[in-house]
Order: structure tokens, then sequence, then C-alpha cells
């Protein structure tokens, strides 16, 4: 287990925990303050600019803290972690590529094309949505049904975990966050632990 993969990952989990908080809160003032206007208007808005921003950090640390979680655990969750892990990142790899629509497709496609943008989405745009949310949500659940059963995080963190995964998936502001304090708690988890393993061995020399 490269203790370098695993300190970055705890590290990521800690930050994404921090960026999904600042996202939902960005997410929640965009519901607020723009529900009434039209989405080509909202897309153009420097408050969707900077939740884009936001949301594409997000995505690519989850990427780095999922790797970390499940190194720091590969032989304690078994095959069902492993096809969990798989399925994890590969939905999270694709909605990663989603989030850089916010950031630069949409607001371009609002300037050029905002009837388009007001249009319902096409049967493929709706099969590519499913599917990749699809991914994200089976692959975290089994992940994190995994993490709880190999009991090496706190059982409350990996609890609120799969908590935070059933809960993410509904389309409502805020329903992130749970998953990201979870993530957080794991990645100090993780921190804290390769910090004491760190002071041991030094002893032990």
């Amino acid at each position: 287990m490269p203790a370098t993969v695993v300190r970055w990952g705890g590290l990521a989990a800690v930050l994404a925990g921090v960026f999904a908080l600042i996202t939902e809160l960005l997410d929640l003032y965009l519901y607020a303050t723009t529900s009434e206007d039209s989405f080509s208007e909202v897309a153009t808005s420097g408050t969707f600019a900077v939740q884009g921003v936001s949301l594409s950090i997000l995505a690519m640390l989850l990427l780095v803290a999922l790797v970390g979680l499940y190194a720091s655990q590969a032989e304690a969750v078994g095959v069902l972690g492993s096809v969990g892990f798989l399925v994890a990142l590969i939905g999270t790899a694709l909605f990663a590529g989603t989030t850089w629509d916010n950031v630069f497709l949409f607001p371009a496609l609002a300037q050029a094309a905002p009837a388009f943008m007001e249009s319902d989405p096409s049967f493929l745009e709706k099969v590519g949505s499913v599917l990749s949310l699809g991914l994200l949500v089976i692959g975290w659940l089994v992940f994190a049904v995994s993490t709880l059963r190999a009991r090496i995080y706190p059982r409350a963190a990996a609890m609120l975990l799969l908590i935070g995964v059933v809960v993410g998936a509904i389309p409502l502001p805020l329903t992130t966050i749970v998953f990201g304090v979870a993530l957080a708690w794991m990645g100090v988890f993780l921190l804290t632990r390769i910090g004491a393993a760190a002071g041991q061995s030094s002893r032990v020399h």
C-alpha cells in the first residue's frame, strides 16, 4: 500500500468535504435567487460559473479520494469492495466530465443558442445522464457497504458515507453535505492514522 497514495487520498477526501459544502451553498443560492429565471439566463451568471468551477474541483478531488480510501483497505474490502471501487471510479470520472459543461459549454450555448438551452433534453442526453449518475451512485453505494463491512474506518463514518450516498442522489440543494462530511471524517482518520504510524516508526528507529 503506497503511503503517498493513501496520504494524498486522505487529503483529497478532506478537501472534497469542504468543496461539497461550498458547492451546495452556491447551489442553494442559485436555487433561491434564480428559480424563476430561464436556464440560459442562469448559465451566464457569475454565481453559476463559480459553482461550476467548485463542482469540477470537487469531482477531481473525489477521484483522488476514492483511490486513497480504497488503497487503505484494499485487502479488507475483498471482491465486493474492488467491484464497488471500479464502478465508482468510472461513475466519478463520467461525472467529472459532465462538470466541465457547467464551466465552458453551458455559458457559451446560453449566449449563442438560448433557445436550444431552453429545449427539453434529447433521448440520448437523458440516457447519458442516467448512465453516469447511476454508475456514480451504485459504485459509491457498493463501496460504502464494503467499507462498512471491512471495519477499517470508524463505523459511524462508514455508515454516514452510506447514508450520504443515498441522500446525495436526491436532486435537491444541500443533499450532498452528509456525503461530504463523511468523506472529510474518513480523510482526517486516514491522515491521523498515517501520522501515528510514522511516529511509531520513528521511535522504533
